[in-house]
This record gives structure tokens, sequence and C-alpha cells, in this order.
């Protein structure tokens, strides 16, 4: 699992986009259901907003809200941020800034 993670994000960097994209594609085969999350932000990292929303909202619809628990503060997902279906994801899984502070404020 690690060496799939560690290849899906260091091969494109050291020019092996082939290699990458296999592991990749192991990564999602073999644990797309647990690790949907962290794919996910390896979509993001590799500017491939659109995959990486596909792995969020996966992340979502299989394993809820908690899931998504770090999506916020990760800064693997900082470049979807100004993507509009940024905010309408978080709103999805209950962590909107208005829900964040709501339960800040009543707890």
């Amino acid at each position: 699992l690690f060496t799939h993670i560690g290849q899906a994000m260091a091969l494109p960097a050291l020019g092996d986009e082939a290699g990458g994209s296999a592991a990749l594609a192991e990564l999602e085969r073999g644990w797309g259901q647990s690790f949907a999350f962290v794919i996910a932000t390896i979509h993001a990292w590799q500017s491939r907003p659109d995959r990486a929303f596909e792995w969020l909202e996966h992340a979502l619809e299989n394993n809820g809200p908690a899931a998504l628990a770090k999506a916020r503060t990760d800064p693997m997902l900082n470049s979807l941020h100004d993507d509009v279906r940024w905010q309408a994801l978080l709103e999805r899984a209950g962590l909107s800034d208005a829900q964040v502070e709501a339960i800040l404020v009543s707890n």
C-alpha cells in the first residue's frame, strides 16, 4: 500500500508519468474503498482536480463525513480551494466555515 502511495507521488515528479500512473491505478483498484481520501490528495497534488473531486465524493459517499475531516487543513488539497466545487463539497460534509463555526460556538 505505502509503496504504491510513494510511487504514485514520486515517480511523476521524477519524470516517470507511466510508472506513477500505474502505481496510482493499482492503489485505486486495491485500496480505493478505504483510501479514497489519500487517492484524492494524490490527484490534487498532480493537478488533476476533476479526479480529485471524484475521489473526495467517493470518500464522502462511502465513508461518511469523517472521511473528509482533514480536508480543510490538508495542504495537498490547497489547489482545490478556489474551485467552485470545494465549498459545495465541504457543505455536504458538514465542514463549511459556517458549519464548523456553529459547532465550535455551541460547545
